[in-house]
């Protein structure tokens, strides 16, 4: 066997081949292990009719590899104060990008006793190896708060 002879600092191989590394093959482990993340907003979203980050539902991530898998999910816990039919409305922003779905809830006759929650899922590339920060934002009408309780965002990420 030509390679027979081929050593590193564990020894001889028993396939006859040389290993470039003792950890080399550790790294590539842990990157085809999906990773999970989660953050619970921290305060409520008070009626808005623009656009606003949702305080706490924030993670700020790394990934090791260009176009790491995300699949991301979102729960809203809409609250009516009064008599409303406002749309509550929470996205997902990747490196502060919006992405093209969103958890909708509307109700067509609230009143001050209804509740629900309002979820969506996405999933999508990110295409750089790097920090990355995927948050959600909302929107809520008159009458509406979205709830920091049972708000969260949790987002696993595929690398190969």
């Amino acid at each position: 066997m030509a390679h027979a002879a081929a050593r590193n600092a564990y020894g001889p191989r028993p396939c006859g081949c040389a290993r470039s590394s003792g950890l080399g093959g550790f790294a590539r482990l842990n990157r085809l292990q999906p990773t999970t993340y989660r953050a619970d907003a921290t305060a409520d979203l008070p009626a808005s009719s623009t656009d606003v980050d949702i305080t706490g539902a924030t993670i700020t991530l790394t990934t090791q590899t260009n176009n790491a898998v995300y699949e991301a999910r979102a729960y809203g816990d809409v609250d009516y104060g009064g008599a409303s039919t406002a749309l509550v409305r929470v996205k997902l922003l990747v490196d502060g990008a919006a992405q093209t779905s969103e958890a909708l809830h509307q109700d067509g006759t609230a009143t001050a006793s209804d509740r629900a929650t309002a979820a969506q899922e996405w999933r999508g590339t990110i295409p750089t190896a790097g920090s990355h920060t995927l948050k959600l934002n909302g929107t809520t009408g008159s009458a509406s708060v979205l709830r920091a309780t049972h708000t969260i965002i949790t987002v696993t990420i595929y690398e190969v």
